[in-house]
This record gives C-alpha cells, sequence and structure tokens, in this order.
C-alpha cells in the first residue's frame, strides 16, 4: 500500500514506521484516519425512478426505490471534499445538511457529473 501511494500522490513522505500524506500543510497517519462520508445519492446516472420505467423498482412506492444520481460528501479534519456532482446537487446538499465544500473531486468525465 505504501509503494502504491507513494508512485501515485506527489505529496506523500513514507517511512517504515508510518505512511504519512501531506495535505493543504496538514498531515495524517494512514493507519489512523477517521473520516465522515454521506452518501449524496446512491442511484444509477439517471436516478431512480427512471422515466417511463415501468420495472417494479421504478413504480415502487418504497421510499427506497426514489434515490438521485451518484454524489458522496467526505469531512476529514475540517476539511469537507465532495465527490462526483450530480445535476441535482443543491437537493442531495439541502437533504444531507451539507453547508461547505473546499474542493470537488471528479472520478471520471461523465455528462452527470460535470
Amino acid at each position: 500500500m505504501r509503494h502504491t501511494m507513494a508512485t501515485t500522490l506527489p505529496n506523500v513522505r513514507s517511512t517504515d514506521a508510518s505512511c504519512e500524506i501531506l495535505w493543504h500543510k496538514r498531515a495524517f497517519d494512514c493507519r489512523t484516519v477517521s473520516m465522515k462520508v454521506n452518501m449524496l445519492g446512491t442511484g444509477t446516472s439517471h436516478g431512480i425512478p427512471m422515466i417511463a420505467c415501468d420495472c417494479e423498482v421504478c413504480t415502487s412506492d418504497d421510499p427506497r426505490d426514489r434515490r438521485t444520481r451518484p454524489s458522496i460528501h467526505v469531512q476529514h479534519n475540517g476539511i469537507h471534499i465532495l465527490v462526483d456532482t450530480a445535476p441535482e446537487l443543491r437537493l442531495q446538499c439541502l437533504a444531507g445538511g451539507i453547508r461547505r465544500a473546499d474542493a470537488v473531486l471528479f472520478t471520471h468525465h461523465h455528462a452527470d457529473h460535470v
């Protein structure tokens, strides 16, 4: 793990005793990382239910079958990161109580994120 991180992240210092990642001049030990992850959307790239779909899930009355497109909010050491931004991000942030974003990470270029 240490070698993978060292080769893919330019701001990584690795020693035999620990692995430290430097980000915004803050260091943390990879072995003791704790963070809060809020799943803002867990649906497909079209959302659920899909328009004009008559399948069992899309016609369900179960509120768990009403899901917005994928986005997450990660909080660690006072830093707030959005991972992927669905078109309904405003609604997701309001529903999830998200009040701040210091950075946005796009996992891939796709029409439902940008």
